[in-house]
């Protein structure tokens, strides 16, 4: 082995370590961050349904693939289980596996840390082979501390896997160019992509279009392997489908392309509330106010650098493509867009690319500086502390981060945004302070009500069983989810009872605005 390739030998072994690093830290910070993420809304129903998997894995019969059992386990429905069957199989892997290490419902939503922490050891691969190291460790780092990103990389749902094939789908259909075999990899990475959620179908209209500018001439291949290998392992992994695979699969494109004005889900923006579409800018106002403001300005410069170089540089414009993509579609009439920016977290992936190229860019321009070494060593601080800092000021409430460009969550407020939402602001030791303040036999509401997060708590060993959980206005105890709207009077009309009539027993606030409160009726006695 000569010098040459002796260096690139070790270099290609730095790298590796370099990617161990950032998925091991990620992944060591998961064990304390699983527990201080509350449980959203949608996990007890994927739980449930886990526990359905696990029960039908134990007693695998020939009756086990009847038509009938399939539908009752597997089936998806608009309400309840309205996504493909994948993240539940890979939360069913990670509850058997975790379980008596974490417990039930921390080993549940286990799988999704891992997906997070391997997708930004990916990114550091990808962008060190094509821009180097200090592009690497800052897409690593820009990504993977975006608060919001990081926050739905650690729930049992769809967000963690749909960012994690997405992004592996994209990287294998790029490598196929320069190796062939590649292409089916990419196909299987685009029906995994599939079998998560419906917006995965999605994903070869970016990679295609992307490719067209760079492969036209070796496009064919790569483009087959996708449209034939994707369906096929969709309709694998999706048992419900076996035997009727053309019939279930169209009900389910009916289902996904057709929610609006089936699924009341509201959305409050700007002051006005919307049921499940906000306005076309949604998107693109809820990125500028929800990104840290040093990797807003990184992508920003990132752009200009794809646009300098006169769109030469393939991954920079394969980024630009696939976060333009997201933006696009949610401007379409009807696109769901509640729930803050989860619905386009794949988003985010790209923008955190394009921040590190923008400060290798940068970086790379400071050479031509007097004082060069301090220079580029105040921008790696500044880097460190513009990507940790925002993160720690919220920790562990990520989903209820806004930057400095609004004034934080209480600029948000003042402004009618959602300043929280999916219940996460309250986290196991929340639920079990609460648990201790209630006496024995309390009536508690938990508020919202369609979720019964109540039982949920108590299902989970958080809430004692002792106290009863109430739907009606004969609660004693009130515990709810603070959003901008239900600080007006009128709300408390559902529960039939007035703000005057409740005391507030305890709270948590982020930036002076509550994200939950917990209230005792006055004429209960003390």
């Amino acid at each position: 082995m000569n010098q040459k390739a002796k260096l690139a030998h070790q270099l290609k072994w730095i790298d590796g370590l370099i990617a161990l690093l950032i998925f091991s830290a990620f992944l060591a910070q998961s064990v304390h961050t699983i527990h201080q993420v509350g449980p959203c809304w949608d996990e007890p129903v994927y739980f449930h349904l886990v526990k359905g998997y696990v029960e039908w894995f134990r007693n695998l019969s020939i009756e086990s693939f009847s038509e009938t059992t399939l539908d009752s386990v597997f089936k998806i429905k608009l309400h309840g289980n309205a996504h493909p069957s994948l993240a539940k199989l890979l939360a069913t892997a990670s509850y058997v596996l975790f379980k008596n290490f974490l417990g039930e419902f921390w080993a549940f939503r286990f799988y999704a840390p891992i997906l997070f922490a391997l997708l930004l050891s990916l990114i550091y691969v990808q962008t060190t082979q094509t821009w180097g190291r200090l592009a690497g460790i800052a897409s690593a780092l820009c990504t993977g501390l975006m608060p919001r990103l990081f926050t739905d990389g650690h729930i049992g749902a769809t967000e963690a896997p749909l960012m994690f094939f997405w992004f592996l789908t994209t990287l294998m259909f790029s490598a196929s160019f320069q190796n062939r075999r590649l292409a089916p990899v990419a196909g299987v990475c685009y029906g995994l992509a599939m079998s998560v959620k419906f917006t995965g179908f999605l994903l070869p209209i970016p990679v295609l279009f992307s490719a067209l500018f760079y492969h036209r001439r070796k496009l064919l291949f790569p483009a087959l392997c996708l449209a034939l290998l994707g369906p096929v392992v969709f309709l694998i992994l999706q048992p419900s489908m076996w035997h009727h695979p053309v019939r279930n699969f169209l009900e389910f494109l009916q289902i996904s392309l057709f929610r609006e004005g089936k699924t009341s889900i509201d959305v409050f923006f700007l002051g006005h509330n919307y049921e499940f579409s906000a306005p076309w800018y949604y998107a693109p106002f809820m990125v500028m106010v929800t990104v840290p403001v040093l990797t807003l300005a990184l992508f920003l410069l990132g752009i200009f650098r794809a646009v300098l170089n006169l769109f030469k540089d393939e991954l920079s414009v394969s980024s630009l493509i696939h976060f333009s993509f997201f933006m696009l579609i949610t401007m379409l009439p009807n696109a769901p867009t509640y729930d803050g920016v989860r619905l386009f977290d794949p988003a985010f992936i790209f923008l955190g690319l394009l921040a590190g190229y923008g400060f290798a860019g940068l970086f790379s321009w400071l050479k031509k500086s007097r004082l060069k070494l301090l220079a580029q060593s105040g921008l790696i601080l500044l880097l460190i502390i513009g990507t940790v800092l925002p993160f720690v000021k919220v920790y562990p409430y990520g989903l209820e981060y806004y930057n400095e460009l609004i004034r934080g969550p209480s600029g948000a407020k003042r402004l009618g945004l959602e300043t929280t939402y999916w219940f996460t602001v309250i986290n196991e030791n929340d639920v079990k302070h609460i648990n201790s303040l209630l006496p024995q036999n309390a009536r508690l509401m938990v508020y919202p009500r369609l979720a019964h997060m109540g039982e949920f708590y108590q299902e989970l060993g958080l809430l004692r069983n002792d106290i009863k959980m109430t739907q009606t206005q004969d609660f004693e105890y009130l515990l709810m989810l603070s959003r901008p709207w239900w600080d007006l009077d009128e709300n408390f009309l559902a529960i039939r009872t007035h703000p005057s009539r409740l005391e507030i027993l305890d709270q948590k606030t982020l930036d002076g605005v509550p994200l939950w409160v917990f209230y005792r009726k006055k004429d209960q006695e003390q």
